[in-house]
């Protein structure tokens, strides 16, 4: 999975079906997800996936208003489908993205 930070996160993400994972290199719960997401990730090969670092990439925080970690963003064409908050099962993960993309 890519690493972006404020620097280029527009660029990457002005086009395609993106999900954005915002994380911190500390938080547990991410920890915990990190195995789910890599295995939604081996799953959606049509879908770009991309990682935030949140304790480096303040300004990306506020402007999508991430609250608790982990964090995945589902973008279309830079735009904002939907959001899905803290650690979930793999297969509610699948089932969000499925809504958003197909």
């Amino acid at each position: 999975m890519e690493d972006v930070n404020t620097l280029n996160f527009d660029k990457v993400t002005a086009r395609g079906k993106i999900v954005v994972e915002f994380y911190g290199r500390g938080c547990f719960n991410c920890r915990m997800a990190e195995p789910v997401i890599n295995d939604l990730v081996r799953q959606n090969t049509k879908l770009r996936f991309i990682r935030v670092n949140a304790d480096a990439n303040l300004a990306l925080i506020h402007r999508y208003h991430i609250v608790s970690l982990p964090t995945l963003l589902c973008l279309k064409d830079g735009q904002v489908l939907t959001s899905i908050v803290g650690v979930k099962p793999l297969a509610v993960l699948q089932e969000k993205l499925n809504a958003c993309y197909c």
